[in-house]
């Protein structure tokens, strides 16, 4: 556990700790202290310090011990917990391992689709990766993102105050709002391996965020705080039930299980939808998705199928995606 893990573990119960007794339970100095509260008020912890520091309105940090114990699975990866990192899918690229997986309190240059910023504050969400290596090539798993989509709904729903849908292609919908994100990178390897990158990210107990420019919302929202340790085992489990099934290929298990659910899951069928493709925009009624999980768009001239790669997609309603 890193020093600044310590310091969010010490803090969390909300009272005030005199800088003194605090910097002793760390065996730091004081100074030492100081520059390391500066910089966690930086990144936006509710911090207020003189003599004593006290967090104001904590949440309960990230417990890799916890984590384990909650887990049902046979799963037996490594689990690391960082306070901050550039992206937790960028430990993955730097360092691949099968099963891996990283967590991190606050991502500095959080990434999703197409390149852009996920917004990642301090302690307030989950944002994880997992390294998974398949033996299937990157068109056989074509399907990925779709179906861990809605394994992770599976994980979340008994926590969830509302229906969890998935948006097209790597989206995670409570009533209407985004909830969560997911980026899959590859990392081919010869003919017929592949190693997958699988980024998660779940809006906990984030309360404002003035830099999006979509509806969104956060999981704790009408109710207790919740624990993302719990929340985290509980995606895991999903995740590793899924992908460790041996009875068929990775490939056949993903497209036998979007075949058989995809319908119960998708929150655009039959709604008016608008498809951004570079410059040009199309309005529609969405369809579905076709064998090879593109889009479909249906519009006066016809069925159109869009590649996740290609578009940008969103509710007619909305003002952005």
């Amino acid at each position: 556990m890193s020093l600044f893990n310590s310091l969010l573990r010490h803090l969390s119960d909300g009272k005030p700790h005199l800088l003194s007794d605090l910097a002793s339970q760390l065996h730091i100095d004081e100074q030492s202290l100081s520059a390391m509260l500066a910089e966690c008020q930086s990144d936006g912890l509710d911090l207020q310090w003189d003599e004593c520091v006290r967090w104001h309105d904590p949440t309960e940090p990230l417990s890799r011990s916890k984590i384990r114990h909650a887990m049902t699975s046979r799963f037996n990866g490594e689990v690391s917990v960082a306070y901050k990192v550039g992206s937790t899918n960028q430990q993955l690229r730097d360092d691949f391992q099968h099963q891996k997986i990283w967590l991190a309190e606050m991502q500095s240059s959080g990434r999703g689709r197409r390149g852009r910023r996920w917004f990642s504050p301090p302690a307030a969400n989950i944002y994880l990766s997992l390294g998974w290596r398949f033996n299937s090539t990157v068109t056989e798993l074509s399907g990925l993102s779709l179906a861990v989509g809605m394994k992770l709904i599976e994980a979340l729903q008994p926590y969830a105050k509302g229906k969890l849908a998935v948006k097209w292609p790597n989206d995670i919908y409570l009533d209407e709002r985004k909830l969560a994100g997911i980026l899959i990178e590859s990392v081919p390897r010869g003919e017929s391996q592949t190693e997958m990158i699988i980024g998660i990210g779940v809006n906990v107990s984030m309360q404002s965020a003035d830099q999006l420019d979509q509806p969104w919302t956060y999981l704790g929202r009408n109710q207790d705080r919740l624990d993302r340790s719990l929340l985290v085992a509980a995606i895991l489990d999903a995740l590793f039930n899924f992908l460790a099934d041996d009875t068929m290929l990775a490939g056949e298990l993903i497209d036998t299980y979007i075949q058989h659910h995809w319908a119960d899951y998708d929150v655009l069928e039959g709604r008016s939808v608008s498809v951004i493709d570079g410059e040009q925009e199309l309005l529609g009624v969405a369809a579905g998705i076709d064998e090879h999980y593109n889009f479909l768009l249906r519009t006066p001239d016809g069925l159109r199928a869009f590649c996740s790669a290609d578009v940008s997609l969103r509710l007619a309603r909305e003002t952005s995606e």
